[in-house]
């Protein structure tokens, strides 16, 4: 499902492939809809295939829990790739069912998940709307570096299959969130 933001409001944008998945495993798109409109727990960011994606548990209005894989239209912050829960060895599959059938028997551990991000202070509310904000109070700064350093950011950018510019934030970020638990 892709996200696409108009100002302050929220459009869903359901392609043929992602309406047919969640028709395999018995979901709606008016239901998954719902689940990232009701304050879901975002749990997971990642960049799969230069795509950002991240991992939500939300309800429907009928209190029907699904977790929820999303993407937005645009690339986000390089603060949502710090933001990680402990990854599950997830499998290929030779089915969508062998899938479904997996995640359910491995309820327990995305639980187990939830509840360390929680205690982590690393699961946040709000999927897209609190992507979307946070995104919007960002600010364009420009600084001077030497150029050494400079190729050598877009060479790593370039093997993790990221922009350079993203992946010098990812590493500012983290290397301010270390000094902020080191004082």
């Amino acid at each position: 499902m892709y996200i696409i933001s108009m100002d302050e409001a929220i459009r869903f944008d359901w392609d043929k492939a992602n309406t047919e998945h969640i028709a395999r495993h018995g979901v709606k798109p008016e239901e998954a809809e719902q689940a990232l409109e009701n304050d879901p727990v975002d749990l997971d960011y990642e960049v799969v295939e230069a795509e950002d994606r991240w991992t939500s548990i939300g309800h429907t209005d009928r209190l029907r829990v699904l977790k929820l894989i999303w993407t937005l239209s645009a690339r986000v912050s390089a603060s949502e790739r710090n933001r990680v829960m402990k990854k599950l060895a997830v499998p290929k599959f030779a089915t969508e069912a062998e899938e479904a059938k997996w995640w359910d028997e491995h309820m327990g551990a995305v639980g187990e998940n939830l509840i360390a991000a929680m205690k982590s202070g690393t699961a946040h509310r709000g999927g897209p709307r609190r992507v979307l904000q946070e995104r919007r109070e960002s600010r364009n700064i420009t600084i001077r570096m030497p150029l050494a350093d400079l190729q050598a950011a877009r060479e790593m950018a370039q093997e993790k299959g990221l922009p350079y510019q993203t992946y010098m934030k990812m590493l500012l970020h983290q290397a301010l969130e270390k000094e902020r638990r080191a004082s």
